[in-house]
């Protein structure tokens, strides 16, 4: 069975080996691009994202203006750049992401953000301990530097 794809009221039909090209592509981009998950968990720990979304609650759910809130950014943009930052940690489960139903004075729905399953592992534990450090030793400019020489 083929996927068909509807573009300008023509269907196209794509075979099995375009499925495939299309994820080895994937696969190919993702592999080039592979630095950029864990910066951007080292960031969303730095900013205390996962401690944030943890002390709020289990069945708390946050959308990126509250959590610029409780980092203290005074920046205008904060929340959207945080949500970029929250929509890739989701679409790789480290977070869980729902849409809000009605708010007021909104003419879309917002994003609410909760842990994740294996956050867990970024979550700052009571003895002051998480994968925070691992990731900052991966990320370290010597680390890094040693495999660009």
């Amino acid at each position: 069975m083929s996927l068909s794809l509807e573009t300008n009221g023509e269907v196209n039909h794509l075979t099995q080996g375009d499925v495939q090209n299309e994820d080895g592509i994937v696969f190919a981009l993702s592999l080039i691009t592979s630095i950029t998950l864990p910066l951007t968990v080292r960031s969303a720990v730095e900013l205390g994202i996962f401690d944030i979304l943890n002390k709020a609650g289990k069945d708390v759910k946050l959308s990126a203006d509250d959590i610029a809130i409780k980092i203290g950014s005074k920046n205008p943009e904060a929340p959207t750049m945080l949500d970029r930052l929250l929509k890739l940690l989701t679409s790789h489960s480290l977070l869980y992401c729902s849409l809000s139903e009605n708010q007021e004075g909104r003419t879309s729905p917002q994003r609410l953000y909760s842990l994740a399953p294996l956050s867990k592992y970024f979550v700052t534990d009571v003895d002051g301990v998480s994968f925070g450090s691992i990731v900052n030793l991966a990320l370290d400019k010597v680390y890094l530097g040693s495999w660009l020489v």
